[in-house]
Order: structure tokens, then C-alpha cells, then sequence
């Protein structure tokens, strides 16, 4: 396909081009695709083609949804180099796009762009929010089941906060679509609406009932593995930290506490990788002299925790950078910074606090290392490390062992 494009690229459209990168995006999950796709001089090219028919207005709504979505998924894939300029010129030029081309957009290239702003965990900017939630309320009432658990989805990992009118006419489309649901859709939207509840205050919406109602028309059996896991994800948000009203309308499937919560306690125990920048953290605080254990389960075994201090009862977590949203107008963190750092304020993901109230309910202290803040120790000695681990400890009345 490269070499199709490197021969071809002069002759191409904005079709041409939307269909290269959509195939590419197809198959950015084989094993023989390139590990860091943008350091390939052909699709170098090919993003600057794509920048090229953004900046003269020849790249149409259906092309750029096509092209977001294909470089979104590569991007989730890991393809792409931490901060390559490239990438973020045409992820830039794309935002500035959609302004322009939102508003012909059909239901599935608008949930496909929001979509795709999420998977790239990038917020759009005020202009581009402000025309996609346009369209939403455009498109709403026709888009599909998996259109609109895909919107739910973005939404809440965006941690967007819409209008009202947005949020009514995607509560609708729930409600219409609700029947024709799978248990995946079913899932993703009752986790999407419960996570702005139990971080914002989100009320319910009306719908809430009925998305566990169709949760319980499904036999367990239908139910696939990770489906079942984002299900009793849903029911501990439910039971934990949510209340109102709303809540107390709902059943929630018998299998809820068998099936899922088997399936639930089996990933915090079993599906465990220790990254190298936990090892680090934990050999510090061994080199401290401090008792720790890493990957930990809570008494309850719903929860793996990153290190956990026993002695003083402290969770700490490593946050990598799925954990936050890249937000614009001089918030977040920069991904063209050549350093990797930036003093932009990044933003957690709703998914991240919820994380962090349970674990609350659970120990006395929960403690971030956000991974903009380890890189700045890059390339520097381990006595920095340890001082900024000491440091973090002390902030929460830790007392370090006089040893040290």
C-alpha cells in the first residue's frame, strides 16, 4: 500500500487520498504494519497531501471523517512516535476542517469524528466543539445504535459538557435506539452516562432505567467477556457513587454478581503488566526502606493496585498518558513539545477519578504519579527521582524512614 501511495500520490484526490488512509487504518493492527508509520517517507507525504486539501478547501465531510477516523485508529494502535510533528500538524489541520465541513456531515461521519477526538485523547477546540455539537443535534435522531453508544462513549471520555439541547437530543436517540442495542452498546452507554454522574454530578437522564432494563433481556450467554467486565464496571458505579432517585428505578441482571463480577475479578488479577516506570517507582521506594507490594488487590479483589504502601495504607498510582486529555487554548499537555513536556495543565479522564473514588473508599490515601511529571526526570540521575517520590509521599503526611 506504501508503495502504491509513493507511486501514485501525485495522481491522487481527496477521495484517493481519504481511501489510503482508510485502508491503512484497517490494518494498522496486523503485526507486519510498521511500528512508528509516520518515519515512512510515503505516508509522511501522504499526511502532507491530507494537510494540503484542508488548507485549500478541497477535502469534503465524508473524506475527512474517513481520514480522522483511519488516523485515530493508527494513533490507538501506538503507530505513531511520541510528539512527531508531522502527526500534529495534520491532526491540527483536521481540527481546523471539521469547523468548515461539520455541518454536511451524515450521522455516521459526525459520530466517527467525535469518536475519533476521543480515541486520540484530544479535545477538540471551542470552534470545533461548538459546530460537532451542532451536528449532533442535527443527526441525532438518525443515527444508529452503535452511532450513538460510539457519541455516548467520546462524549464521556471527552468529559465534554453539552448544552442542553445536545444532551436532549442524544438522550433521545438512546431511547429510540435502546431496543436494537447490542450488550456491547448497552455497556459502553450505561458506563458513559454513570462516569459524569459520579465525577460531575451529572443527573441521570431519563433513559438510565431503560438501559438496564435491555441489559437484562440479555442471556449471559450473549454476553462477551469484556462486555460483561464494563457491566459490572456500570453496577459498582451504580452501588458506589451514584445516588438520586434515578437509581432506585433500576434492576440490574441476576447474572450482574455472578458471571460479570467473575469476569471483572479475573482482569484485576490475572490481565497484570508491571511498566517500567512502576518498577522504578517501587525501587525507590525500596531503596527508601519502605514496605511496598506491586499490583496489589484490594480485600474486595476489584481493583489491582499500580504499588501499595501497607504500612500507612496508601494507594499509588502511575498515570500514563491514556489517563489524561490533550486540551487546546494553552491547557494540557503538548505533544510537540520536543522535551515531551510541557507546563500546560493536562486533564484527567472521567474514567481516571472514578478510579481514584473508589480506591478512596477503599484506603486512606490515593497517590497520582502522572507520567508528565516523571518524564521531567528523564535523562537526570536517580536522586532526583527519589527526592520528587520522597517529596509526594511527605505531601500526604507520609513519614519517610529516618535512614534516608
Amino acid at each position: 500500500m506504501l508503495r502504491l501511495v509513493a507511486d501514485e500520490l501525485p495522481n491522487f484526490n481527496d477521495v484517493n487520498v481519504a481511501t489510503a488512509f482508510n485502508k491503512l487504518g484497517k490494518i494498522c493492527s496486523f503485526r507486519l504494519f510498521p511500528r512508528n508509520i509516520a518515519a515512512d517517507d510515503s505516508f509522511r507525504r501522504l499526511m502532507l497531501s491530507a494537510r494540503a486539501l484542508c488548507a485549500d478547501g478541497r477535502l469534503q465531510a465524508r473524506e475527512f471523517s474517513n481520514i480522522t477516523h483511519a488516523v485515530a485508529k493508527m494513533s490507538a494502535a501506538g503507530k505513531f512516535g511520541t510528539g512527531d510533528a508531522g502527526v500534529e500538524d495534520t491532526l491540527a489541520a483536521l481540527e481546523k476542517r471539521v469547523v468548515l465541513v461539520a455541518e454536511n456531515m451524515a450521522p455516521q461521519g459526525v459520530s466517527n469524528t467525535v469518536y475519533s477526538f476521543a480515541l486520540l485523547g484530544r479535545m477538540p477546540g471551542t470552534d470545533a466543539r461548538a459546530v460537532l455539537e451542532a451536528a449532533l443535534v442535527r443527526v441525532a435522531p438518525g443515527m444508529k445504535s452503535q452511532e450513538v453508544s460510539n457519541v455516548m462513549w467520546a462524549t464521556a471520555t471527552l468529559g465534554l459538557n453539552l448544552r442542553a439541547e445536545t444532551w436532549a437530543a442524544l438522550e433521545s436517540a438512546v431511547v429510540r435506539v435502546g431496543p436494537d442495542m447490542t450488550p456491547q452498546a448497552v455497556a459502553t452507554t450505561l458506563r458513559s452516562v454513570l462516569s459524569p454522574a459520579a465525577t460531575r454530578g451529572v443527573p441521570l437522564p431519563a433513559c438510565y432505567p431503560s438501559l438496564w432494563r435491555a441489559a437484562c433481556g440479555f442471556e449471559h450467554r450473549s454476553v462477551g467477556p469484556e462486555d460483561m467486565k464494563t457491566m459490572f464496571h456500570a453496577q459498582l458505579i451504580h452501588t458506589e457513587l451514584v445516588s438520586g432517585e434515578m437509581r432506585d428505578e433500576v434492576t440490574l441482571p441476576l447474572w450482574i454478581m455472578h458471571e460479570a463480577r467473575e469476569a471483572w475479578m479475573s482482569n484485576a488479577r490475572d490481565a497484570v503488566s508491571v511498566s517500567h516506570s512502576v518498577k522504578e517507582v517501587a525501587n525507590i521506594l525500596g531503596d527508601l526502606g519502605i514496605r511496598h507490594e506491586v499490583e496489589h488487590l484490594t480485600d474486595d479483589g476489584y481493583f489491582s493496585i499500580d504499588v501499595y504502601l501497607s504500612e500507612s495504607d496508601v494507594a499509588l498510582e502511575f498515570d500514563g498518558p491514556a489517563h489524561f486529555i490533550i486540551t487546546d487554548g494553552g491547557e494540557g499537555v503538548d505533544p510537540g513539545d520536543a522535551s515531551g513536556i510541557s507546563t500546560r495543565t493536562p486533564t484527567r479522564t472521567l474514567s481516571t477519578e472514578t478510579r481514584d473514588m473508589f480506591l478512596a473508599r477503599r484506603h486512606r490515601v490515593v497517590l497520582s504519579v502522572p507520567w508528565f511529571e516523571w518524564a521531567e526526570f528523564n535523562g537526570k540521575g536517580a536522586a532526583e527521582k527519589q527526592a520528587y517520590v520522597t517529596a509526594k509521599l511527605r505531601s500526604v503526611g507520609f513519614s519517610i524512614p529516618a535512614s534516608t
